[in-house]
């Protein structure tokens, strides 16, 4: 777990949001599902205050990322949470 998953969920839970982890899946699955009026979102967390090198997906992440037919986003920080609401 990156450490501003904490901060992440707990933003987006103030604004309305259900947040699940499903980090514990493994092979690559994202990190959280976020329900947000009626639709799901899918988002691996990665610490912007880290190294571009340490906030790369890594190769099971990447695999996945490539398969998945719908929709997964990286984000780094809550305001990139956030955005996904829009």
């Amino acid at each position: 777990m990156d450490a501003n998953q904490g901060e992440i969920v707990k933003a987006l839970r103030a604004v309305g949001a259900t947040v699940q982890s499903v980090a514990a899946v493994g092979k690559g699955c994202p990190d959280i599902l976020i329900g947000w009026r009626g639709a799901n979102l899918l988002a691996e967390i990665k610490d912007g205050k880290k190294p571009p090198s340490s906030r790369k997906l890594t190769p099971l992440e990447s695999e996945w990322h490539k398969a998945w037919a719908g929709q997964v986003a990286i984000v780094k920080d809550v305001d990139e949470a956030l955005a996904l609401l829009d």
